[in-house]
């Protein structure tokens, strides 16, 4: 009775879910022989979202009762099938999401990813959109995931949600990145380019917070860092000298931040600074050097190296967040200038 009673709730979830499949002729091409509702309407991108987020809530919402009612199968007989290995068997709840996932979310998987990319898109061009809805449809990915057998049972499985969603995420969100910097760049300066990159990277790290799932945060920031940050670190490093020698300590901070976010990012930047500060010493002895040319006297020379070092300490501190390979070019100060090297 259990096993007959398990089959016919197939059936009879597949059936509900394949008549909510029928609203739209593109979202039934693998089933071309299903009779399509005519007053129903052709669903696409946000639509299409509110429609699955709708759908979704109640599909849930209904399997929650159905679990309920089948507590006492649940009990028995499925708890006896997984016991004996049965990985196909699952609790009613867990059911409900396996034929959602099979019979609604996989043949429609391509345009609802479609419409989460572009209503996305639209939020990075400065359009409102519902991130509510977004958040509820993506997470029915990692809902779906729940039936799903996984190596961590104590662990949410996240295939579905990163193998469907968070993977064609990343590589759309890189391609438009890859698109805007260059053409910013083509037309702004690189101090601007700096502003909009860490603005950028801030509003992905929001978007995580708003709408996905935390764990898409650390590899959406590494493939936005390499596009926005290394495929331009070049462009970067030549702006350092103007920045540092008309001491524009904000824009040397975000400049540092921004380079110190990817591998290798600041060794070029360390060799400019060391080399700045070194004219910088050589200067200040030249200055005080008396006219003959003689040595000048040790206490003057000790107090004009103190000074540059001074200088640059305040810099480090303030624009290189004391950072100890920075420091250690101003401790180094002392032997670049021996008088007359």
């Amino acid at each position: 009775m259990g096993q007959d009673l398990y089959k016919y709730l197939i059936i009879y979830l597949n059936d509900y879910l394949k008549t909510l499949r029928r609203v739209s002729p593109e979202l039934a091409l693998p089933y071309q022989n299903l009779t399509f509702v005519k007053e129903a309407a052709n669903y696409q991108d946000e639509d299409l979202l509110k429609y699955y987020s709708k759908q979704w809530n109640r599909f849930t919402q209904a399997a929650e009762y159905l679990n309920r009612i089948f507590k006492y199968l649940n009990r028995h007989w499925v708890k006896r099938e997984t016991d004996e290995g049965r990985k196909h068997v699952h609790e009613v709840y867990t059911l409900s999401l396996v034929r959602w996932q099979i019979e609604l979310f996989s043949p429609i998987h391509e345009p609802l990813l479609g419409a989460l990319l572009r209503m996305i898109e639209k939020g990075r061009n400065g359009d409102v959109i519902e991130t509510t809805l977004l958040k509820e449809v993506i997470g029915s990915f990692v809902s779906m995931g729940q039936g799903e057998a996984s190596s961590t049972p104590d662990k949410v499985n996240l295939d579905i949600y990163n193998n469907k969603f968070q993977e064609p995420f990343i590589n759309a969100t890189a391609t438009y990145y890859q698109h805007e910097s260059v053409n910013f760049l083509a037309t702004q300066s690189v101090v601007d380019y700096m502003i909009r990159a860490e603005t950028r990277l801030t509003e992905e790290s929001t978007r995580v917070d708003l709408f996905l799932y935390s764990t898409t945060k650390k590899p959406l920031l590494q493939r936005c860092e390499e596009v926005l940050i290394k495929a331009h670190k070049e462009a970067l490093e030549a702006e350092f000298q103007g920045l540092i020698d008309a001491d524009r300590q904000t824009d040397l901070k975000r400049l540092y931040s921004l380079l110190s976010k990817i591998t290798p990012g600041l060794d070029v930047v360390k060799q400019k600074f060391e080399a700045h500060v070194r004219k910088a010493g050589l200067a200040s002895v030249e200055k005080i050097a008396p006219p003959d040319g003689a040595i000048p006297e040790g206490k003057v020379y000790v107090d004009a190296l103190l000074d540059v070092h001074k200088t640059y300490a305040a810099l480090v501190q303030n624009a290189f967040r004391g950072d100890a390979e920075f420091v250690k070019c101003l401790d180094n100060v002392p032997s670049f200038f021996a008088y007359g090297s």
